[in-house]
């Protein structure tokens, strides 16, 4: 079951950095703030982005086993901080972690985490219903919509949608998935999606037709 992050801060000591995203209505709020070594700045810096940045840390956090995390801030040293279920659990000595957190942090405030959009069309009465399957799972993570093209789509007999997956970076690397559709009246469509995401959490994508 995932886990659902209500916030999630990362902090540098040597640079003393702060780093906080949380819920802001129906946005997440992303927040960086840079200090001497006493206090921070008040000059911080405020991004407001879609609220998938803060649910997309549920998938970025699943693998992670928080009862084996600290409850107290550590002295000296970079942690990251998440809170979930009324609880504040706190990781200061995993590399990776703190490396990737503040990749993300550092994307969502530069704003080049940017979703990619991918749009497959259908129709009620026999039209495509698509799958979408992760095989390599940590990199990316997807949401899903369905979204007519004319309003009053109840009324209409075989109305037509768009089947729309919005992906999110969430870490560096290289990542595939499935898509997949059946119909019992149209072509069966099976695509490999590849996936890469750069230093900055730019995604780039392709296709490969693997339909046999």
């Amino acid at each position: 079951m995932l886990k659902e992050i209500e916030r999630c801060v990362y902090y540098s000591f040597k640079e003393n950095i702060l780093f906080e995203i949380t819920a802001d209505k129906d946005k997440a709020l992303v927040i960086k703030r840079v200090g001497d070594k006493k206090h921070f700045s008040k000059n911080e810096i405020k991004k407001k982005l879609s609220i998938e940045y803060l649910r997309s840390l549920d998938i970025f956090f699943n693998k992670y086993d928080f009862e084996t995390w600290g409850n107290t801030v550590p002295e000296d040293k970079d942690y990251v901080r998440v809170d979930y279920k009324g609880l504040s659990c706190f990781m200061y000595d995993d590399a990776e972690l703190l490396a990737d957190i503040r990749r993300y942090f550092n994307a969502c405030i530069n704003e080049t985490a940017e979703c990619k959009v991918l749009y497959f069309h259908s129709f009620d009465g026999g039209g495509p219903e698509y799958s979408f399957e992760t095989e390599v799972k940590g990199i990316f993570t997807w949401y899903c919509e369905r979204r007519y093209a004319k309003a009053g789509h109840e009324q209409l007999c075989g109305a037509g949608y768009d089947v729309i997956y919005s992906l999110y970076p969430l870490r560096k690397g290289k990542a595939t998935a499935k898509i997949t559709s059946f119909s019992p009246i149209c072509p069966a469509e099976n695509l490999r999606l590849f996936v890469e995401t750069d230093e900055e959490l730019r995604i780039n994508y392709r296709f490969e037709d693997i339909t046999e």
